[in-house]
């Protein structure tokens, strides 16, 4: 008899069908490279260089939307516990 999803411990089930490890790495990666950036923007009260801002944007953008093409977009509760997809959303932001 099949298995129906409804029926099955979700999250666990979810973890099957999208390579959660591959997806917080590459996370990691864009919160490593922006994280300071963001935190550096938001702690000064001046509007960056259009040249710096611009310097910035491009690759972060880039590098999102590759994130997006990897993320279900599942609600947080189904994500694994030590997911670090709101964080890089936040960082994104």
């Amino acid at each position: 008899m099949p298995e129906y999803a409804a029926f099955s411990d979700l999250p666990g089930t979810v973890s099957l069908w999208w390579d959660f490890p591959a997806i917080q790495k590459q996370y990691a990666e864009f919160i490593d490279a922006y994280a300071p950036v963001a935190a550096r923007l938001a702690a000064t009260e001046t509007e960056p260089e259009p040249a710096e801002a611009f310097r910035h944007y491009v690759p972060l953008l880039t590098q999102w939307r590759r994130l997006t093409y990897l993320d279900p977009g599942l609600p947080t509760e189904l994500l694994p516990p030590d997911c670090n997809a709101v964080t890089t959303r936040q960082v994104f932001q």
